[in-house]
């Protein structure tokens, strides 16, 4: 007698779907496709991110100048620069970086790069050398994307919005009567795509006083040192920062120069506010130029209570006064909105 053999009900949502033929056009694309050179961060804070050399020279640093910026506190502001010789070889130079360029363990002032080639700047940043197509330059692309960004809502770097809330900015300028920030992750989103993450190594200097400024910061870690010299006075006032603080904000609101001069006195790491930032800060809620008016206004009066001490007395400015302030960061904001 033949046995009967059992039928497997496949379930009903179990249904082959058609090929993309997009996915092929992409694969054998690459046949034609030619290589270029590129950077990519195999370990340290940036880890993932790359750099496509496609012209020659490329600076790597820190700085804003730089094309390839990297956050790593070992670096210097402007480290190295890639070249492309007329091989098209690709050579990357020391350019009087304090941390250098290191090769295995020998440090090099320059280097041309073969397929593969691993070199180490500042504390802990690694590069690698690749030939990269157009797929590849996806694939990295995609993969730095799901590194750095929210994976359910797709906004970059939820830090930002611990380092805000925790700071000075969400726990006292833009708190309720409570010490709880007025603002949630969700509407901090809108400025952190514009808020910079920026870091500074020992003895470097933030900004300088007398010279103009166009953005704030957000101290998170580190202390930075603040001298501030008044002809009046026989020696600088001085004074430190710890995480937290917020600084460099007088210039943003009143349009004068900074008062002060900021240095390093370790490693530091900050957030950067510049106008744009700002702007998109203020439009968040209504009462938000008014809060920084009033500090404006508290921080001025401050300032003039200690030259009171230098002096015999200290007058306010009038475009320190707090409805004048209030008329300029509402221009900020209309100019913001007016793009």
């Amino acid at each position: 007698m033949q046995k009967k053999t059992d039928k497997i009900a496949l379930p009903q949502e179990d249904i082959t779907l058609n090929f993309d033929r997009s996915t092929v056009n992409m694969l054998t694309a690459r046949e034609g496709s030619s290589l270029r050179p590129s950077l990519i961060v195999v370990q340290g804070i940036d880890r993932g991110s790359s750099l496509i050399i496609d012209r020659s020279p490329m600076l790597i640093g820190r700085g804003e100048e730089c094309d390839f910026i990297i956050s790593d506190d070992g670096i210097s502001r402007i480290h190295a620069r890639v070249v492309l010789d007329d091989q098209n070889r690709c050579i990357i130079e020391d350019m009087n970086s304090t941390n250098g360029i290191w090769v295995g363990r020998e440090r090099v002032a320059r280097h041309v790069f073969s397929e593969g080639d691993k070199v180490v700047l500042g504390r802990s940043t690694i590069l690698r050398f690749m030939r990269v197509d157009t797929f590849d330059e996806h694939y990295q692309s995609q993969m730095y994307e799901s590194a750095v960004k929210d994976g359910l809502t797709g906004v970059f770097n939820r830090r930002y919005f611990d380092d805000m809330l925790r700071s000075d900015l969400g726990r006292k300028l833009l708190a309720d009567s409570r010490g709880v920030s007025i603002l949630s992750r969700d509407e901090l989103r809108t400025v952190a795509h514009h808020v910079k993450r920026t870091r500074f190594t020992y003895g470097e200097t933030l900004m300088c006083q007398g010279e103009d400024g166009e953005s704030f910061y957000i101290l998170i870690r580190g202390t930075v040192h603040g001298s501030i010299m008044n002809p009046d006075a026989p020696q600088p006032v001085e004074f430190d920062l710890h995480p937290g603080a917020l600084f460099g904000e007088m210039s943003m609101l009143t349009g004068q120069a900074r008062n002060a001069t900021m240095t390093a006195s370790t490693d530091c790491e900050l957030l950067e506010f510049d106008r744009a930032a700002f702007a998109r800060l203020l439009a968040m809620r209504r009462e938000i130029p008014q809060m920084f008016s009033d500090l404006a206004t508290a921080r001025a009066a401050q300032n003039a209570a200690s030259l009171a001490r230098i002096r015999a007395s200290a007058v306010l400015p009038p475009e320190l006064a707090c409805d004048r302030i209030l008329h300029r960061l509402k221009r900020i904001l209309g100019e913001w909105k007016e793009r």
